[in-house]
């Protein structure tokens, strides 16, 4: 997962109970950590690590950080639309978005 400089862990996972303890010794949690942690806990991630993602509702907000195909797992297969102006962007489980750095968008996941 991660280790220091010497070599020792950083990070370190074992099996307990019915899931999992996590020691993190280092101050920062990387997206990418945060990501695998949660996979690890059986959390749907709708998308990889590096779009700022809010989800609730049946409703996803996606911001792009960077240019390019963002791939969005809505979790089922469903309608998903742009939840402000309805145009239909794809069937789900899983959609792709063509978006810039610092656009936001807001979808539906339709029941």
């Amino acid at each position: 997962w991660a280790t220091y400089a010497d070599g020792s862990p950083a990070v370190a996972v074992r099996r307990a109970g019915n899931g999992h303890d996590v020691f993190v010794g280092v101050p920062q949690l990387t997206p990418e950590l945060v990501h695998a942690l949660a996979r690890l806990a059986g959390v749907h991630c709708a998308t990889a690590p590096g779009p700022a993602l809010w989800a609730a509702n049946g409703h996803l907000a996606i911001q792009a950080h960077t240019n390019g195909a963002v791939r969005i797992d809505a979790g089922r297969r469903a309608r998903v639309t742009d939840a402000l102006d309805g145009t239909a962007l794809g069937q789900g489980p899983v959609i792709t978005l063509d978006m810039q750095p610092g656009e936001v968008r807001v979808l539906r996941v339709e029941r």
